[in-house]
């Protein structure tokens, strides 16, 4: 896809966002703001699974310049996958590594971004449920 269609197709995906929606806490749209995101930025986003901070960035750098999405776990990464298809982002690669590792890409990135996996107890202010089932072993 040449370049000038590749924005009219963006464009036309922003502006029908009744098809592109995604649900995302506040709280975890902050992290990629923080970014100051450029389009020809190369984003290396260490814990991407599920995917919704990665779609983030690709929104603010109009699916220009490359992100490389990793994860660790297959199954977070089928997830990260999907979504990235469902949203129809078309500048990210996807590797399953061990974010310590990621140094042997040998490549120079502008912006990282680890936003790391967590006990998920700030979720108990929504949801009695998560609150039953937290236990503080997890929160180590």
């Amino acid at each position: 896809m040449d370049k000038g269609r590749k924005k009219r197709y963006w464009k036309y995906c922003r502006i029908s966002i009744g098809i592109l929606l995604s649900q995302q806490e506040a709280a975890s749209m902050i992290p990629p703001l923080a970014l100051d995101l450029k389009k020809d930025d190369l984003v290396l986003d260490i814990a991407a699974a599920p995917g919704s901070k990665t779609t983030q960035i690709a929104m603010h750098m109009e699916n220009e310049g490359l992100i490389i999405a990793n994860d660790i776990s297959i199954d977070r990464i089928k997830a990260l996958s999907q979504n990235l298809q469902k949203m129809g982002i078309i500048n990210t690669i996807i590797t399953m590594m061990d974010g310590r590792k990621l140094y042997k890409l040998n490549l120079k990135f502008d912006k990282i971004l680890l936003d790391a996996p967590c006990s998920g107890t700030g979720a108990i202010r929504k949801s009695y449920k998560t609150l039953k089932i937290w236990n503080a072993k997890y929160d180590k």
